[in-house]
C-alpha cells in the first residue's frame, strides 16, 4: 500500500493533501482504532515518511506535551520504526522539519524521543536517535 502512496503521490499535489487530511483523521481518532490498525498506521506512516512521500510534518496535528497514555504507545512504535532506517535516511527525515517554523512539533518531538524513546533504544537505534536529535 506504501509503494503505490508513494508512486501516486509523487505524482499529484492533491493526493498528497487528501493523503495527509486522512492521516490527520486517523491521528486523531487514534483511541478508537484497533491495535492492528494501529500497527498498520504505523507501517504505513512510518513508510511514507521514509520514502519522502509525506514529512514529519505530518505530526503537526500532535500536541506531545498533552498525550494520551494511550497513544504514547503508538508513537514509540512509530519513532522506533523510523529510527531503524539507515543514517542517512535519518538523517533526510528529521532533517526536512529543521527549517520549518513548526518549533511546538520539533520541540515536542525532542521532548517525546528522549523521555518515551531514549531508555528502550540500543545499539543503531539508539545512534539514530541522537542523529536525528541533532537534526532539529
Amino acid at each position: 500500500s506504501s509503494g503505490i502512496n508513494a508512486e501516486y503521490g509523487g505524482f499529484s499535489k492533491n493526493y498528497q493533501v487528501t493523503t495527509q487530511f486522512s492521516l490527520w483523521d486517523r491521528l486523531k481518532d487514534l483511541g478508537s482504532l484497533t491495535q492492528t490498525k494501529k500497527d498498520n498506521l504505523i507501517q504505513l506512516l512510518s513508510s511514507l515518511i521514509a520514502t519522502k512521500t509525506i514529512s514529519l510534518a505530518v505530526l503537526k496535528i500532535v500536541n506531545f506535551a498533552e498525550i494520551q497514555s494511550d497513544d504514547v504507545t503508538f508513537f514509540k512504535g512509530l519513532f522506533t520504526s523510523l529510527l531503524s532506517n539507515s543514517e542517512g535516511i535519518i538523517t533526510e527525515i528529521f532533517g526536512r522539519v529543521q527549517p520549518l517554523p513548526l518549533d511546538s512539533l520539533k520541540n515536542g518531538m525532542k521532548v517525546f524521543i528522549k523521555h518515551f524513546l531514549k531508555h528502550d533504544l540500543s545499539g543503531s537505534e539508539l545512534k539514530n536517535m541522537k542523529i536525528a536529535l541533532k537534526c532539529f
